[in-house]
């Protein structure tokens, strides 16, 4: 997806977002309930919610050192949180996109959906590129329910850049 500057003003408060982690070696990782798992390496993709503070949830991920809470701090504890797709949206948006990127990569079961039916909420790709392909073909249905030209997720680059657009065209 290309990406072009977009004002901070229009980061959402709240809503839906695809965390992306990069992990360039395999490793065992405990995560939870779940007990030890092996993550290969590869391009992981989380997604996630946040009804308040949307910002401060991904600073919060992107932390190497914190309490593990979620199963997703498990996994940023041992691998390089890139960035974010994000954007406004209903707290079952979530599981939507959780649905709709398990079909395009290979989804960990379980992993981030403790509170939910669905099958895992964190999918691996072995690319970025495959990233970006599957977040782009995802998203408006995701998290509009529906075919949406004009629901665009913002890019929130871990490390504090500024909030980007997809620069997706209709």
């Amino acid at each position: 997806m290309a990406s072009r500057s977009c004002d901070s003003s229009a980061f959402p408060q709240r809503g839906v977002y695809v965390l992306v982690v990069h992990l360039a070696r395999g490793c065992r990782v405990r995560v939870g309930r779940l007990g030890r798992r092996f993550f290969g390496p590869g391009w992981y993709c989380y997604a996630g919610s946040a009804q308040r503070g949307l910002l401060a949830r991904l600073r919060r991920h992107a932390r190497r050192r914190k309490v593990r809470h979620w199963h997703i701090d498990s996994l940023t504890a041992v691998g390089s949180v890139v960035g974010a797709w994000v954007g406004e949206s209903a707290k079952s948006a979530e599981c939507r996109l959780a649905a709709a990127l398990s079909v395009r990569g290979e989804v960990t079961v379980g992993f981030g959906a403790s509170d939910c039916r669905c099958r895992g909420h964190l999918v691996r790709f072995r690319t970025k590129r495959e990233v970006d392909a599957a977040v782009r073909a995802c998203w408006g249905r995701a998290v509009s329910g529906r075919a949406c030209d004009v629901c665009e997720p913002l890019w929130w680059a871990a490390g504090g850049q500024r909030a980007k657009n997809s620069g997706k065209k209709g």
